[in-house]
């Protein structure tokens, strides 16, 4: 980047300039959101209600790779991904709807259209709800 001040005419400067400050805006959105979703959730008391599932989704595990690139060396790094079982829940109460993560033993019992004991919270400013925890 400090190339691109001494050469603006480098194309490689100007690229790797403009791909630095996106990642910085990326990085400082994703980070703020992150800090909203906190301020929004916690400290809120629980609330309890009826929910329906109204989505399952299982995603197998996989790998991932990512690059990195250090004194222009690609370094791969791989993530192992395991099992995921999703539950999609609608309150009855409200209509609102979320997703949260199940263990495969709770996913395999429930059924679309099942009623569900749901602990959440609203959000404050969001008025999104955020599951706790679901029971039979």
């Amino acid at each position: 980047m400090f190339s691109l001040l001494t050469n603006p005419n480098d194309t490689l400067s100007i690229v790797v300039g403009v791909m630095m400050m996106i990642i910085i805006v990326v990085a400082i959105l994703l980070f703020s959101w992150l800090i909203f979703i906190a301020v929004d959730s916690i400290g809120l008391p629980n609330s309890k209600g009826k929910g329906v599932v109204v989505g399952k989704e299982f995603i197998p595990a996989h790998t991932s790779t990512t690059y990195q690139t250090v004194n222009n060396v690609s370094i791969p790094s791989t993530t192992h991904h395991p099992d995921m079982w999703w539950l999609t829940i609608k309150l009855k109460n409200d209509g609102r709807q979320n997703s949260m993560s199940v263990g495969e033993q709770f996913y395999d019992k429930i059924e679309k259209g099942n009623s569900v004991d749901v602990s959440y919270k609203i959000g404050r400013f969001s008025d999104d709800i955020y599951i706790n925890s679901v029971s039979t």
